[in-house]
């Protein structure tokens, strides 16, 4: 009876053991993903849409092209809230799809959700990927929230036709043109 009440404590103390183990194992696979993402003083995952008025097309003309960006979720390092932000911008130039994968500088101003802006200044390049536009820029936020930071942002969007057609090409041949894109992107603040 000694012998069985003495294998069945360490069999429970062998289970407890197990169980901490597990438990310690479960918060270090959850805690490693915080601690990446701690390096980024915002992290944001959004959309953009772009629109283009008259549609975009392979010949140069002159149009309105406007811009809305949206961030629904942006993790903030400082106090770790999740506080969205805004972003929209309208230029008027003479353009064709052939100017899309141009790149050069730009400037979005980042409205958040408590009032504050982030003006972000940077420099972008685009390249074609699986008929998707693929942008990815770089630069400073030169006012506001987080001034003197550096900042990277990532867009992948999808070039639409009024009647649906997914196909790049086909919506910069077409006679209407491209009248919008949208897709995801993502935006992140790095450490001064």
């Amino acid at each position: 009876m000694f012998i069985s009440t003495l294998s069945s404590r360490a069999s429970l103390g062998l289970r407890l053991a197990l169980i901490v183990i597990a438990w310690l194992a479960v918060v270090l696979v959850l805690s490693t993903p915080v601690r990446a993402q701690a390096a980024n003083l915002v992290s944001c995952t959004g959309t953009e849409t772009v629109s283009f008025a008259p549609g975009l097309t392979n010949t140069p003309h002159p149009l309105t092209v406007t811009t809305a960006d949206n961030f629904p979720v942006c993790i903030h390092a400082s106090a770790p809230i999740l506080m969205p932000a805004t972003a929209q911008a309208q230029i008027s130039r003479t353009a064709s799809c052939l100017d899309l994968l141009g790149g050069g500088p730009g400037t979005r101003v980042l409205h958040w959700a408590n009032g504050q802006t982030s003006t972000y200044s940077f420099v972008s390049s685009a390249n074609v990927v699986n008929g998707n536009i693929v942008t990815v820029s770089t630069g400073t936020i030169t006012d506001g929230l987080y001034k003197g930071a550096s900042a990277t942002g990532n867009v992948v969007l999808t070039p639409l036709l009024a009647n649906g057609t997914l196909n790049l090409n086909d919506t910069c041949n077409s006679a209407q043109g491209m009248i919008s894109a949208s897709g995801t992107y993502i935006f992140n603040v790095l450490p001064l």
